[in-house]
C-alpha cells in the first residue's frame, strides 16, 4: 500500500506538472482569446505553473541555493528589487510583467535542474506540439493568406499592402516576429539536440517553411547561418547512408526547392524585389539607438512599460524595433543593465554543456534576433529558451555538468 500511495503521488505530481507546462506555452497566446479568457489570459496561461512551482517550494522540491543557481539568485533577487522600486513609483501595473518575465520563469528553472527524466521529457514533447502547431497554422494561413486566431484590426495592420507576396502568418501568438523568433529558438536547440538526425533534419525543414510564412528576412537570415555549422556537423557524423541520401536526394531536392520558391510569391519579403521599396524596417532598427533622446533622467534610470509606446510614437514607429532598448525603457538602466546581465550570465553558463562553438551559435540567434525587434522584451522567448534548453539539453553532457555544480553555496 505504500508503494502504491509514493507511485499515485508521483503520478499526481506529473499529471500537474504537464497541465502546467501546457498551459504556459499554449495558453499565453491568441488562442486564450479564442477561447473567451480575454483580459485573463496571463492568469489562465501561468496561474497552474504558479501553483505548482509554490507547492513545490513548500514540499522543499525547489534547491535555490546551489552553486548552480548562482546567476537566477542575481536576477530574482534584483528583479525583487525592480519589483519595489516599481510600486514606490506608482507603476503598480508592473507586477504582473515582473512577474512574468523574470520571476517565474527562473523559479521554474530551478525546479527543472532537479526535475526527473519523465518530467523532461513532457516537457519536450509539449514543446514539439507547440512547434508543430505553429508550423501548420502558418502554413494554413499562408495557403489561404488569412489569419485564425489574430483579429481582424491585427490581420490588417500586418498584411497591409494585401499582395499575396507580403503576407506574414500569425499563428498561436499574434506577431509574426514574435512567433519567427520563438520557432528559431527551440529550432537550434533541437539540431543541438541528442535527437535522431532524420528528425533533426526533419524539423529544420518544417520550421524553415513556417519562417518562410512568417516573412521576416532578418529572422530567416539568422537562423540559416546559426544553423549551417550545425547541419555540417550533422553530416560529418552521419552514417554513410545518411550522406548518400543527403547528397543523392536531400540537397538536390532542397536546391531545387529554393528556386521554386524564389520565383513564387511563397518567398515573400525574402526574395520579391518589390519589399525593398515598400520596406522601412532597417531605417526603424537604426532609429530605436535614438530612443534614449527621449526621455527625461527619470525615465532613462527608473524606465516605465508605457515609455515604449511614448517613445515609438514620437520616433513615428509601430514600436521599438530593438529588444534589449525595449526592455531598458521598461526597467530602466539603472537596474535593467545588471539585470540584463546576469540574464546573460545565466544563458552563457547554462550552455557550457554544449561545445563552445555550438553555445556561441545558440546566444547569437538570440540576440541576433532580439536585436532586430522588440519582441525579446516579451517575457515569453525568455520563457521559451528555458524551456528548450532543459528539455533539448545533451544527457551524456549532462552528467559532466552536474559533476561540476553538484555542491551547495
Amino acid at each position: 500500500q505504500e508503494k502504491i500511495k509514493i507511485l499515485t503521488q508521483q503520478d499526481m505530481k506529473q499529471v500537474l506538472f504537464s497541465i502546467a507546462v501546457f498551459c504556459a506555452l499554449f495558453f499565453n497566446s491568441n488562442l486564450s482569446t479564442l477561447l473567451g479568457f480575454q483580459n485573463n489570459v496571463t492568469t489562465v496561461a501561468f496561474l497552474p505553473i504558479t501553483l505548482f512551482l509554490f507547492s513545490q517550494i513548500v514540499k522543499k522540491q525547489i534547491f535555490f541555493f546551489r552553486k548552480r543557481n548562482i546567476h537566477i539568485m542575481y536576477i530574482l533577487s534584483i528583479s525583487i528589487i525592480i519589483l519595489l522600486f516599481k510600486l514606490l513609483d506608482g507603476q503598480n501595473d508592473m507586477f504582473k510583467s515582473i512577474l512574468m518575465f523574470s520571476l517565474i520563469p527562473y523559479i521554474f528553472a530551478v525546479y527543472l535542474e532537479n526535475a526527473s527524466e519523465k518530467e523532461k521529457s513532457t516537457l519536450q514533447k509539449m514543446l514539439l506540439a507547440l512547434l508543430i502547431t505553429e508550423c501548420l497554422l502558418a502554413l494554413y494561413e499562408r495557403l489561404n493568406l488569412t489569419v485564425l486566431l489574430a483579429t481582424e484590426e491585427t490581420y490588417s495592420a500586418m498584411n497591409r499592402a494585401g499582395d499575396s507576396w507580403s503576407f506574414r502568418s500569425s499563428a498561436l501568438f499574434g506577431h509574426p516576429l514574435g512567433n519567427a523568433m520563438l520557432v528559431s529558438v527551440i529550432n537550434i536547440f533541437i539540431l543541438s539536440s541528442d535527437l535522431s538526425a532524420n528528425k533533426k533534419i526533419t524539423y529544420f525543414l518544417i520550421n524553415l517553411l513556417a519562417l518562410l510564412c512568417f516573412n521576416e528576412r532578418g529572422n530567416i537570415a539568422i537562423t540559416v547561418v546559426t544553423s549551417i555549422p550545425l547541419l555540417i556537423q550533422l553530416f560529418k557524423k552521419g552514417s554513410k547512408q545518411l550522406k548518400r541520401t543527403i547528397l543523392l536526394i536531400g540537397i538536390p531536392l532542397f536546391i531545387g526547392g529554393i528556386i521554386q520558391i524564389a520565383q513564387s510569391d511563397f518567398g515573400g519579403r525574402l526574395f520579391n524585389e518589390q519589399s525593398g521599396k515598400h520596406d522601412n524596417s532597417t531605417m526603424a532598427r537604426l532609429e530605436a539607438f535614438r530612443a534614449f533622446d527621449y526621455l527625461n533622467n527619470s525615465e532613462l534610470l527608473i524606465g516605465g512599460n508605457h515609455l515604449n509606446d511614448k517613445v515609438a510614437a514620437k520616433m513615428h514607429l509601430a514600436a521599438v524595433e530593438n529588444g534589449i532598448i525595449s526592455i531598458l525603457l521598461d526597467y530602466g538602466i539603472v537596474l535593467g543593465i545588471p539585470l540584463l546581465w546576469y540574464l546573460f550570465l545565466f544563458q552563457k553558463e547554462k550552455l557550457s554543456v554544449f561545445p563552445w562553438w555550438n553555445k556561441w551559435l545558440i546566444l547569437l540567434l538570440f540576440y541576433g534576433i532580439g536585436f532586430t525587434n522588440p519582441h525579446l522584451s516579451n517575457p515569453m522567448q525568455w520563457f521559451i529558451f528555458i524551456c528548450s534548453y532543459y528539455a533539448f539539453r545533451p544527457k551524456t553532457k549532462n552528467r559532466l555538468y552536474e559533476r561540476k555544480h553538484v555542491f551547495r553555496m
